[in-house]
């Protein structure tokens, strides 16, 4: 009989463990989110569990997932008001977080490990979106403007260029602006 009764006491302390935390997590609070695409929202916290939390706004309520979150601002009366709502959300939001910059990390570490060039021009529009991607990326990256650059001209003719801008990584060509395919010969 005891052992059963171990049991029913560890299923009753989870139970009540999850309830406690659907409880807490449940209740509404307003809040500032920022997302990755630099978009705020502004609103109450009606919902969250460990993927994502619910906000809703004035323009309606949105589901947004943790890993979709660049920053989250919690205000001072609400720390005070909700304490273990807003230490729930941050714990789960910091998980996140610390998950995000060990995958932005190992990204990091394949992408400079490569040797990536871009063949363009002063006056291409494309060429400038290329190195901006790569600047936002942090992408290790050598520009060679062909106008200017004979040596760069030869070479680029060499891997087939016809039109810039070109980008090499290791031995891969891409032509043209194709960011998917940039990016895949960044990640592989």
């Amino acid at each position: 009989m005891k052992p059963f009764t171990k049991h029913t006491s560890i299923i009753t302390s989870i139970t009540l463990i999850l309830f406690i935390q659907i409880f807490f997590i449940s209740r509404a609070f307003a809040e500032t989110v920022t997302l990755d695409s630099g978009k705020t929202l502004s609103g109450t916290i009606i919902k969250a569990d460990t993927r994502e939390f619910t906000i809703q706004t004035d323009k309606g309520d949105f589901a947004v997932p943790y890993k979709m979150l660049k920053n989250v601002e919690i205000t001072e009366e609400n720390k005070r008001t909700n304490p273990e709502l807003t230490a729930a959300v941050l714990k789960i939001f910091n998980e996140h977080q610390g998950k995000r910059q060990k995958k932005n990390e190992e990204v990091a570490k394949k992408i400079n490990g490569k040797q990536t060039e871009l063949y363009m021009t002063s006056w291409c529009p494309y060429c400038r979106k290329i190195a901006k991607f790569f600047t936002e990326k942090e992408v290790n990256y050598i520009a060679y403007d062909i106008e200017r650059d004979k040596e760069a001209k030869q070479r680029f003719k060499y891997y087939g260029g016809k039109g810039v801008p070109l980008v090499k990584v290791n031995n891969k060509i891409i032509k043209g602006y194709d960011i998917d395919a940039i990016w895949s010969a960044l990640i592989e």
